[in-house]
């Protein structure tokens, strides 16, 4: 499933390419089907959404953060030893 906070995203981006196209004089309702037009935003936001380079998140490892501090204070501990 995805996170939430990447769907609000995509969301975000699909309101606003919808509000551009919407006031559009060029993109008016007698020229271009409404879903042409609904079809093309959905369409344009999802090339922009996934171009933006957003990092999808990581699932959360508990004790990952633990470990590796323990790892980084056995490694200074036995480079201070050796000399």
């Amino acid at each position: 499933m995805l996170p939430l906070n990447l769907i609000l995203g995509f969301v975000l981006v699909l309101t606003r390419i919808s509000a551009l196209m919407g006031t559009a004089p060029v993109l008016n309702s007698k020229s271009i089907p409404i879903h042409i037009k609904a079809t093309l935003a959905f369409a344009i936001s999802f090339v922009a959404f996934s171009a933006s380079g957003l990092p999808s998140p990581q699932p959360a490892q508990p004790g990952a953060a633990c470990a590796a501090q323990r790892r980084l204070h056995h490694r200074q501990a036995n480079c201070g030893g050796d000399q």
